[in-house]
């Protein structure tokens, strides 16, 4: 009997977004089953959405997780630098996280490096990048010099996993055949496809890597009304409609 790959499931930019969260959940259980071996987090698990101390509490099941900008702002209530409706949504969250849920953020690290089998697959796992954990971005369309740069910063790492553009995209160097990945955001995706987005990687016996990603479609409608009740900015529902 054939084993099966190590299967992990990779998160970024959930944004307090239950119904999104929820979608990826039961597109992953339709797709594996129950065979999902490791759930990782690239950070922001709050901000903009109606629902943080829910998703905080689901956090608490995930293998591993770094801190997001989001989390930085809304666990102390600074939104410096922020605009005008990330500004309102950091100051909402604030005062609606349980001390425990600020406690909890506070906590989490700026950045993870993981082995995840005796084969030695080397994950590297940030919420911006290599350079600036919470203020740099990593955009598919970044010169490959950048790019090359950055995978030079993570060592003897194979993988540099990181999220907040909330854009899915590979990329592999030639030379060295490390990888970058962004699996997408579960909360806000701005890829213009307004299914939630997530990353799934599988790891063989042979330590042979393949990386995919998956779309789950939700009601957003329903979020879109939550985050209007609670006088959360509605520009913050509106573009999820969109994708943007």
């Amino acid at each position: 009997m054939a084993h099966r790959p190590i299967r992990i499931l990779l998160l970024a930019d959930l944004h307090s977004n239950l119904p999104a969260y929820n979608a990826i959940q039961d597109k992953v259980t339709e797709k594996y089953g129950s065979n999902i071996d490791h759930v990782l987090c690239l950070g922001d698990i709050v901000g903009y959405g109606p629902y943080p101390n829910e998703l905080i509490k689901i956090a608490e099941t995930f293998d591993a997780m770094v801190i997001g900008n989001h989390d930085i702002a809304c666990a102390t209530g600074n939104a410096t630098g922020f605009k005008k409706w990330a500004i309102e949504a950091v100051l909402w969250t604030f005062d609606e996280l349980t001390t425990y849920s600020k406690t909890f953020l506070s906590i989490l690290a700026k950045n993870e490096f993981l082995e995840i089998n005796e084969k030695g697959v080397q994950l590297y796992l940030t919420h911006a990048s290599p350079k600036d954990y919470i203020n740099d971005y990593i955009y598919p369309e970044d010169s490959q010099t950048r790019k090359e740069e950055l995978l030079d910063m993570i060592g003897v790492n194979h993988i540099l996993i990181a999220g907040h553009t909330h854009i899915p995209f590979i990329y592999q160097s030639e030379k060295s055949k490390k990888v970058i990945f962004n699996p997408g955001s579960v909360g806000q995706p701005r890829d213009n496809d307004p299914r939630a987005s997530a990353g799934i990687l599988e790891i063989d016996l042979n330590s042979n890597i393949k990386l995919d990603w998956i779309r789950a479609e939700y009601d957003i409608r329903e979020i879109a009304r939550e985050i209007q009740q609670v006088g959360l900015p509605i520009r913050l529902a509106e573009r999820l409609f969109f994708g943007q």
